[in-house]
């Protein structure tokens, strides 16, 4: 188990807008799909309402009694998740030296924190991954056969071929997921930073014109 100490536990509850029972901007609804979809488990589970039955509570009782394992990969996700709903709204960060106390807190159960890093230069030592010549070839495959598919289908096949050519070069894709009603078509690591990524496909060449308006 995690065992967060007081300290550690105020600042997740901080990071994660826990005050009056909420999770971020979860609803129900949507606290158990992000759950199950992205770390396959049920939050509506009678297990984790020990504390209680609000989404605060729960959240709660997940990071203090769950392996330090999946506590790490949930605390990503869900930071993934808050940056996406931040961006959207405009707001920017209130927390001071948020990234630091992260990651202190995710050394303590055997993590590692990857965020807050914004350079656009490579990181000292950072390697870039090689993809093998077959490998980019099967993607270029890949991509071209998107061609033959229908519209409608297309555009769910063209985010999974997004998804893989990131995972392809180290970055770190995500699937898609909605907030509030949006889709978002994924996101990507690039040098510590998450990018959001909004995936189009149309057959018409795009000019400059329209390149300036994304």
């Amino acid at each position: 188990m995690a065992n967060f100490k007081s300290l550690q536990m105020q600042l997740l509850e901080d990071v994660l807008r826990m005050g009056g029972g909420y999770v971020l901007n979860f609803s129900d609804r949507t606290f158990a799909e992000f759950f199950r979809e992205e770390l396959s488990i049920d939050i509506d589970d009678p297990k984790y309402s020990v504390m209680g039955g609000s989404k605060g509570k729960r959240m709660r009782y997940f990071l203090q009694n769950s392996p330090p394992t999946v506590v790490v990969k949930a605390l990503k996700v869900l930071w993934q998740h808050r940056e996406a709903a931040m961006e959207r709204a405009g707001e920017n960060e209130t927390i001071p030296d948020v990234h630091r106390k992260m990651a202190a807190l995710m050394q303590s159960i055997g993590g590692s924190w990857d965020y807050g890093v914004t350079s656009a230069t490579p990181l000292a030592g950072v390697s870039q991954p090689k993809v093998a010549p077959e490998k980019v070839a099967a993607l270029s495959s890949q991509f071209m056969a998107l061609l033959n598919v229908e519209p409608h289908r297309r555009g769910y096949d063209f985010e999974k071929f997004l998804k893989e050519l990131f995972n392809a070069y180290g970055m770190e894709a995500r699937n898609p997921f909605r907030i509030r009603g949006e889709q978002i078509d994924g996101s990507f690591q690039l040098e510590g930073a998450t990018y959001l990524l909004e995936a189009k496909w149309q057959n018409p060449l795009t000019n400059a014109a329209a390149s300036a308006c994304l």
